[in-house]
């Protein structure tokens, strides 16, 4: 009787150290899986796949080939404006410079400041760092893009009218 008293409080103990492992198991396991770890046959799985990130990388790469090329028109057309409107400065100062005159005033990005600076103020104008100017004695003005890249060297010409002239007349710029 003795033995079996003892087995039995042996096998109750082990009995009550499993269940207590157990517990204590799916504490643990409850705990790793709040935290996003693996536990066995339910993991949990967190990130992306590597085609997931390449398609995200391949749409990124179309629509930047769509848009830059847009946006770098869209700031040339801002730059063509503004030489545009130093233009139609150019041709009111030429305007002024014949009224006082009685000759139109052919004069280089320098020149601009001594030539038509008694007119109309030309500092804007000649720090402009995107065009120089320069002016003719049959009053046309005409603005030459610098800067480098693609439109390097075109231009942008002015009649005294105030108008871009169709064709070659008007410049080499193809937006203006």
């Amino acid at each position: 009787m003795f033995l079996r008293e003892r087995d039995h409080e042996v096998f109750r103990f082990v009995i009550h150290a499993l269940i207590r492992s157990q517990v204590d198991l799916r504490k643990d396991q409850d705990e790793l899986e709040n935290r996003g770890g693996k536990t066995g046959m339910n993991q949990i799985k967190k990130g992306f796949t590597l085609v997931e990130l390449l398609i995200v990388v391949i749409i990124i790469g179309i629509l930047a080939t769509i848009a830059v090329p847009q946006y770098t028109t869209t700031v040339e057309r801002t730059k063509v404006g503004k030489a545009k409107a130093a233009l139609s400065i150019l041709i009111t100062a030429q305007k002024m410079a014949y009224a006082n005159t009685g000759a139109y005033i052919a004069a280089t990005n320098a020149q601009l400041v001594a030539n038509l600076g008694p007119y109309i103020d030309m500092d804007a104008i000649v720090a402009d760092t995107d065009w120089n100017y320069a002016t003719a004695s049959a009053g046309y003005a005409t603005a030459i893009r610098t800067g480098g890249g693609t439109y390097n060297g075109l231009d942008v010409s002015m009649s005294l009218d105030g108008t871009i002239p169709a064709g070659a007349g008007g410049g080499t710029h193809p937006l203006r």
